[in-house]
């Protein structure tokens, strides 16, 4: 199969830069909209908010990503999201079942091309489970998860979820992910600093996935909240995650492109600007490069990511 070109460093470069220089004038511009809006002292700062959500209190999330790409603007693109701190991307809603319990389901959806997009592809390899995708639909839904949070005190919980494949059946069974979110307030009602590790087991055939019955990867994330009015606030963020079994190399043992991935893990970095439009509707736009250890240069995996949310 033919492989895809690979931009040069420079021209990558260029291009990076006219796409940051409109995505810079466009956040200006939008930072200028929302400042001039008056406080609301119903409005409760991001930075100020629980760890989970409170008792009675439901939230429907939408996240709409696009792929930007330097070769292939665009190609890949859904209901996901390229911020490293969403856990729960494309269409999900949430519930405060207890005190200290949170239940919530979400279910993404991309469309992209496996056969032809190389860097989308490797990026999801080294995600690890589910490492099988349907190579001749240009459409993925899912995985499904389902998941409990628990609040063990204020500013840390425990997160498991299960995931369900939608496609690929006879090679994907399900998958296991817990995580421990964490935020701490640096400094009230301004700035707080949010962390948070995942492990993520998957069960699937091993003679469809190199041999290995279980797939075990691991993902973390830190991030900074900052808060300069309540109803507005800035998130930049950054992360590591890895593939353990199978190794990395064995993925990629046959990989069908001229130049030949690493299997370094994955490495996004991302900055959103969020806003409250009222105290309980939160839009935000982010920016990401979504690997840093990426095919060729680390600025051709970038997206856009536009995230609505509604509590209720």
């Amino acid at each position: 199969m033919r492989s895809p070109k690979i931009c040069h460093l420079k021209s990558s470069f260029r291009c990076c830069q006219k796409r940051s220089a409109s995505f810079l004038a466009l956040l200006a511009a939008f930072v200028l909209v929302l400042v001039c809006r008056p406080a609301s002292a119903q409005i409760v700062p991001v930075v100020e908010r629980p760890i989970i959500l409170s008792e009675g209190i439901g939230e429907l999330s939408l996240d709409v990503r696009v792929g930007l790409n330097a070769d292939r603007p665009g190609a890949a693109s859904g209901l996901d999201s390229g911020m490293a701190s969403d856990r729960a991307p494309g269409l999900s809603v949430a519930y405060g079942a207890g005190k200290r319990v949170e239940v919530g389901a979400s279910v993404p959806y991309i469309f992209a091309n496996y056969n032809v997009d190389l860097i989308h592809a490797y990026n999801t390899a080294m995600k690890g489970w589910p490492l099988r995708r349907d190579l001749n639909s240009k459409h993925h839904f899912g995985p499904v998860q389902v998941w409990s949070k628990v609040k063990l005190v204020d500013w840390v919980a425990v997160d498991i979820a299960l995931g369900i494949p939608l496609e690929n059946f006879r090679a994907n069974r399900v998958g296991f992910r817990v995580g421990l979110p964490m935020k701490w307030t640096l400094v009230q009602k301004k700035l707080a600093l949010r962390f948070q590790p995942d492990l993520m087991l998957g069960i699937g055939r091993a003679d469809m996935n190199l041999g290995a019955k279980v797939q075990l990867s691991f993902f973390a994330d830190v991030s900074l909240l900052w808060n300069p009015l309540p109803y507005l606030y800035l998130e930049l963020g950054l992360g590591y995650g890895r593939l353990l079994t199978p190794a990395p190399k064995e993925v990629l043992r046959d990989w069908h492109a001229e130049t030949k991935p690493t299997g370094g893990g994955y490495l996004p970095i991302y900055l959103s600007l969020g806003y409250s439009i009222i105290e309980i509707v939160d839009i935000k736009l982010g920016f990401s490069l979504d690997n840093l250890t990426s095919l060729g240069s680390p600025i051709e995996a970038r997206s856009l990511t536009l995230s609505a949310t509604y509590r209720f």
